[in-house]
């Protein structure tokens, strides 16, 4: 039976995080830890914890908030577990989560297995599918080219020639479980598992440094949605959240804040430091510096800053249209791409969950019960 370790950090949310601890709590399979860092909530969550009397929960609490990615770090140092999985305080996990990967690390050897996720909403209480369908969901177990699915991940950010590799269909970190081998292996390479800001991305760097990623494409995680979340600082408005982190900026040319530019410059750090700039174009397509500057125009009201910030990409992005004009506009992959978002559609249409359904529960847990129950266990038997 193999151990997991749960990283669960959570900052004043701790009605959302208690729910998180009771989806574990309730998971079929007992051999796991919970390391739960308390990073400067008010009021402390510790009289919360110690009502549970459960010995898998190890209570570390800070006064001041932390740099999560520092407390990432920290919990795999303390990690007694085989397995690591780092769930966010507002998602929670299906109850049958850790006896169907037990289950699939027994039967294959894996040192990295993601699994499917659907979202919550927490503030309507609602699942939408328009959010993510969950009819499309198999059951299937398929396994990928890490390193090519590395790839994937480097292309989306708009990182080397525009080019399609193979990844699988859903993707979040709070459905990733990766061996305590594996996370040592990388740490050598890059430093750091988590690369700072964006920590999760230094999951790129540990494909990198294993042979075959595992996808389960079943929907085990369900990821929480509230107004307080990373992907917030890519809306209209938001790159400023980011001005801080700018310190963290080392491979862009660009020094102006954006959700953008981070998440590029952090998977820049993962090839760099694994030594793969050789075997992958670290070069910025047009794309990067368009999806930038529009993160940067959304500013309201406009600045000083602003303007800066707009003037600094204008010879960066002439260069890199100069020299990806060929690849990045090529008239038969724009058709071809086309066509394969049309028949996404018309996918999404058959799904026998209307793209306008909208379905109330009284919380995430509620709804993850619902899903383990609609979704998951008629495809189980498919799990060998």
């Amino acid at each position: 039976m193999k151990k997991f370790s749960i990283f669960l950090p959570s900052y004043n949310r701790q009605i959302l995080v208690l729910q998180t601890i009771n989806s574990l709590i309730a998971q079929s399979y007992n051999n796991f830890e919970i390391l739960l860092y308390d990073n400067g909530s008010f009021p402390s969550l510790k009289n919360s914890i110690d009502a549970y009397q459960d010995e898998r929960i190890k209570y570390t609490r800070y006064e001041n908030n932390q740099n999560v990615n520092d407390l990432a770090e920290d919990a795999l140092n303390n990690m007694t577990g085989s397995y690591f999985l780092f769930l966010a305080d507002d998602d929670v996990l299906t109850s049958s989560t850790f006896n169907i990967v037990n289950k699939l690390l027994k039967n294959h050897k894996t040192e990295m297995l993601q699994v499917g996720f659907t979202n919550y909403n927490h503030t309507n209480k609602v699942y939408n599918s328009t959010q993510s369908n969950l009819g499309q969901f198999t059951g299937k177990l398929e396994v990928f080219d890490s390193i090519k699915t590395a790839f994937h991940f480097f292309n989306g950010w708009g990182i080397g020639h525009r080019k399609k590799y193979p990844a699988p269909r859903t993707n979040h970190s709070s459905g990733i479980f990766i061996s305590k081998e594996l996370i040592e292996k990388t740490r050598a390479q890059q430093i750091e598992l988590f690369i700072k800001p964006f920590g999760d991305i230094g999951y790129v760097g540990a494909l990198l440094n294993t042979d075959s990623y595992y996808y389960l494409d079943l929907p085990l995680a369900i990821v929480g949605e509230t107004t307080v979340r990373e992907m917030n600082g890519a809306k209209p408005g938001q790159r400023q959240k980011w001005n801080k982190e700018i310190q963290y900026l080392e491979h862009s040319p660009l020094k102006g804040a954006s959700f953008m530019n981070m998440g590029a410059d952090a998977h820049l750090k993962v090839i760099f430091r694994n030594h793969f700039d050789k075997k992958y174009d670290s070069r910025l397509r047009p794309n990067f510096y368009y999806r930038h500057i529009k993160q940067v125009l959304s500013d309201s009201p406009w600045t000083y800053l602003t303007l800066k910030d707009v003037t600094e990409v204008i010879p960066h992005a002439l260069l890199s249209f100069f020299i990806f004009f060929k690849s990045e506009y090529n008239l038969a992959d724009r058709i071809r791409s086309k066509k394969i978002k049309r028949m996404n559609r018309l996918l999404e249409l058959k799904n026998p969950l209307s793209s306008t359904e909208i379905i109330k529960f009284e919380d995430i847990n509620q709804f993850a019960l619902w899903v383990e129950n609609k979704f998951v266990v008629p495809l189980i038997t498919n799990i060998k």
